[in-house]
């Protein structure tokens, strides 16, 4: 945890910035009814004879923070193999510090792999360093696949429920993020479009962080691992057809063309991650 303390910090004061209070909790307004009586406007209200009866104040000035954030790792085998786990789990640390600093809400940690599995969950304390290492220890990266569409539908599920359960306090519209970090190892892409325009629609910001474990590499030079952007993506594509075989054309396209998350962005180093991901969120605000 000492490791990200600085950037943990750096970016506690980014979301400072961005996360726009939610909950109104300060008093102001001149009402005819309300929770408690102005006295400045009971002076006016004596001075008028009465007639200026508007002297109670309301909870109209929002000030405090409202969101759920659903932090989801990637816990394949993958990460270990491309060197993006030391970094995926820096970038764990550094995220659930800055959430804590800045109290933005209820955080939540999951893993994801062949199954999705809720690790902390939204209602559990706010993470210390004891429980904090033990949440580490929980990622073994030894997961045989990485299935992102049940972790989709599990983490919509999972927002639906607790923005449920908090739906009667007090009318308060809370904000739901999530982060996905992973090597960006995908699969059935058409599916992955469909989950996160639903997400969309429910108010569900799905922010993609790929870790790409290229700079591990460059430390260790026995070590030969690609970055995701020289990686390429090989498929058959059924609406093109090679005229001399009659079969589906074989096609090789830069791995990240097309990715089927909007809000993606690509981290090599886990000093970057304050700035990526205030960018990340500032847009994400401007287009809502």
């Amino acid at each position: 945890l000492s490791l990200t303390a600085a950037g943990a910090a750096n970016l506690s004061e980014q979301l400072r910035l961005i996360l726009e209070p939610t909950v109104a909790s300060r008093l102001a307004g001149d009402y005819k009814s309300g929770k408690r009586i102005s006295i400045r406007r009971v002076i006016e209200f004596v001075a008028s004879d009465f007639r200026r009866d508007r002297i109670w104040l309301r909870r109209t000035r929002p000030e405090k923070r409202s969101y759920d954030v659903l932090i989801a790792i990637d816990d394949s085998e993958s990460m270990a193999d491309s060197g993006a786990g030391p970094l995926a789990l820096e970038a764990l640390c550094l995220m659930t510090t800055a959430l804590h600093r800045v109290e933005a809400g209820r955080t939540a940690v999951c893993s994801f792999g062949s199954n999705a599995e809720m690790i902390h969950g939204f209602d559990a304390p706010p993470l210390d360093e004891e429980s904090g290492s033990n949440l580490l220890r929980s990622f073994t990266f030894r997961q045989k696949s990485t299935d992102v569409t049940k972790l989709l539908r599990f983490a919509i599920e999972s927002l639906d429920i607790i923005r449920s359960n908090s739906s009667g306090s007090g009318g308060i519209d809370v904000v739901q993020l999530m982060f996905i970090v992973s090597d960006g190892r995908l699969s059935d892409r058409e599916s992955l479009r469909r989950l996160v325009r639903d997400a969309q629609e429910k108010r569900q910001l799905i922010a993609f962080i790929l870790v790409d474990g290229v700079c591990s590499s460059k430390q260790n030079p026995n070590e030969s691992r690609k970055s995701i952007f020289q990686v390429q993506k090989v498929e058959y594509l059924r609406s093109l057809f090679d005229q001399e075989s009659s079969k589906p054309k074989l096609t090789v396209t830069p791995y990240m063309e097309g990715f089927p998350f909007p809000f993606y962005s690509v981290v090599q180093d886990v000093n970057s991650l304050p700035l990526i991901l205030a960018d990340a969120l500032r847009q994400w605000f401007e287009l809502v």
